[in-house]
């Protein structure tokens, strides 16, 4: 279960040189590498607890970058005490359909951190558009909802079956 996210992340961040994929101690780090991470996982508490995966890669790969995790109100207790999460930022859950104007709240808060880079483990238009807005440069996530914000996707492939996420 926590190796398709795994792998999808891991494809997803800009790597140069890498001899094989998935095995982090192969891997020359990026020269620009980010010194500000957001991850998003704003749904239910096991996906989120799935997601610190991502997290323990990002860490491993970036170690001296700061990572902050947006989450769920209910979810962000799970994460307290993770070695590779800076700050667990929680987040009001959007409503249906409101898109523009929690986007731009949340942009205006992602702003005050000048993140360089963010990875989107759930596809929401409104964290899609948050982080374009905001400036981030390197938006990374799976390629539904608004995925044209993103600068890198991963194909999403849940519906097949074969792993979850």
């Amino acid at each position: 279960m926590a190796n398709g996210i795994s792998s999808k992340i891991h494809r997803s961040i800009p790597w140069k040189n890498c001899r094989i994929p998935g095995r982090a101690e192969n891997i020359k780090m990026n020269t620009h590498a980010p010194q500000q991470i957001a991850v998003f996982r704003t749904d239910r508490i096991g996906e989120v607890l799935l997601s610190t995966v991502a997290v323990d890669i990002l860490h491993r790969n970036y170690p001296t970058a700061q990572i902050t995790f947006f989450t769920s109100e209910y979810a962000a207790g799970v994460l307290s005490g993770h070695p590779g999460i800076t700050r667990i930022v929680p987040l009001k859950s959007f409503k249906p359909g409101q898109t523009f104007r929690p986007a731009v709240r949340l942009a205006g808060q992602l702003r005050k951190t000048s993140f360089d880079m963010a990875v989107i483990l759930n596809p929401h238009k409104a964290l899609h558009l948050a982080c374009l807005l905001a400036g981030i440069p390197r938006r990374c996530g799976f390629d539904r909802k608004w995925c044209f914000l993103l600068t890198r996707r991963v194909l999403d492939t849940r519906d097949q079956g074969e792993a979850h996420e």
